[in-house]
């Protein structure tokens, strides 16, 4: 699928065709992004026939179909190309890297990259080879359907591409040699602002203290996802004890890998005053996190006056009912989160007095009126519930 995002999309139609031969529409500063699942229709005919006029004459007088694969062979053809997002549906065979044009080299205005579900076996070395290419590459997001054999490669790659602000690795997982490789790069990347890394892990403590270091360097960052549990439930501490360095935090997820010291050291961070930009903080799926361990740190919890977001959520087959002792201290803290509209606490066993508690404190909280509470799983289906008889 070919996509052009303009402020006008209707007038790609009616382009004379002498006038696209002449090169007028080649010119056009529109960003383009190239997406290769199949995109059947009058559009794609006219899109694909306005910027793949390099093809053969014969080709275009039989009206031969566009493939996603020839689509990958000619992306080279377009020299103004900017943003490129490949997005493989599951199950497809579909070897994108390797139908990707070696001419895509030359295109030096490259700054956004996103390919999902891609299967990157046989093709892992030529992504790297790619990314070398793109010197002004801002945007790097993969998301692999399945193993990366040149991890190690990619990782170098990554570190010519100095004006990275945004990097995305999901569904990986990497050998002890992968993971020191990536984090040795990490920290080269001084200018990232977004790096989610949600699937990768670390086996013992040395790993986990030099991925924290490298994300404790990175002083512009603002977005931190991470989210991976393979036994090492404490591995958030390390992460939490770089919070002072990392003072542009405004969206920060640490999922699976908390327990009560590092979720009550990371309360003593906001309180310090060293997440004071943050928009976003997501702390669910830490089952490991006791009744205890969230009342205090509801009740440490402060200094985060432009937090909007909070999410505490749990696994639906693992509840908590929270001591009244701590469902106090929950509502004193949102009540001490100004600019607070959202919290989702789901698997959070709550009652009527519960309630009535969070409902007296949000008569007089800054965002009374927007202020909303989702504590209820939404079913894909209607319920059926069958009473004694």
């Amino acid at each position: 699928m070919l996509i052009i995002t303009s402020p006008v999309l209707p007038c790609v139609m009616p382009f004379d065709p002498d006038e696209r031969r002449q090169g007028h529409f080649s010119q056009c500063p529109w960003r383009i992004l190239a997406c290769c699942t199949i995109w059947s229709g009058f559009l794609e005919y006219c899109v694909t026939r306005i910027f793949f006029l390099e093809q053969d004459e014969e080709a275009r007088e039989k009206d031969d179909p566009i493939t996603g694969e020839y689509l990958l062979s000619r992306l080279d053809k377009l020299e103004h190309l900017k943003e490129f997002t490949i997005d493989v549906r599951t199950g497809s065979s579909l070897r994108v890297i390797d139908q990707i044009s070696e001419g895509l080299l030359k295109l030096q205005n490259v700054e956004k990259l996103i390919l999902s579900g891609v299967n990157c076996v046989q093709g892992s070395s030529k992504l790297a080879h790619l990314l070398r290419n793109f010197p002004r590459l801002r945007v790097f997001r993969l998301k692999s359907s399945c193993c990366f054999p040149e991890f190690e490669d990619l990782s170098k790659a990554l570190t010519s591409c100095s004006r990275l602000e945004e990097l995305a690795l999901t569904d990986f997982h990497l050998s002890l040699t992968e993971t020191s490789a990536f984090v040795a790069s990490l920290s080269e990347l001084q200018n990232l602002r977004v790096l989610e890394v949600p699937s990768i892990s670390f086996s013992n403590t040395e790993e986990t203290e030099a991925f924290a270091r490298a994300v404790g360097s990175l002083a512009l960052l603002e977005v931190f996802h991470h989210c991976r549990n393979d036994g090492m439930i404490t591995a958030a501490r390390p992460l939490t004890r770089q919070l002072p360095n990392l003072q542009h935090l405004r969206e920060l997820t640490i999922k699976k890998i908390m327990d009560d010291q590092s979720l009550l050291e990371l309360a003593k961070m906001a309180r310090n005053g060293h997440l004071r930009k943050l928009n976003v903080l997501d702390l669910s799926l830490n089952e490991e996190l006791s009744d205890l361990g969230w009342r205090d740190f509801f009740l440490t919890l402060d200094n985060v006056s432009e937090l909007r977001e909070l999410n505490i959520c749990r696994l639906y087959t693992n509840q908590l009912k929270p001591q009244p002792d701590t469902f106090k201290a929950f509502v004193q803290c949102v009540s001490r989160l100004p600019a607070l509209v959202t919290i989702r606490m789901q698997s959070w066993m709550l009652d009527t007095m519960d309630f009535n508690m969070f409902n007296s404190m949000k008569e007089s909280h800054p965002q009374s009126r927007r202020l909303h509470l989702w504590w209820q799983w939404t079913l894909p289906f209607s319920p059926i519930i069958q009473t004694d008889e």
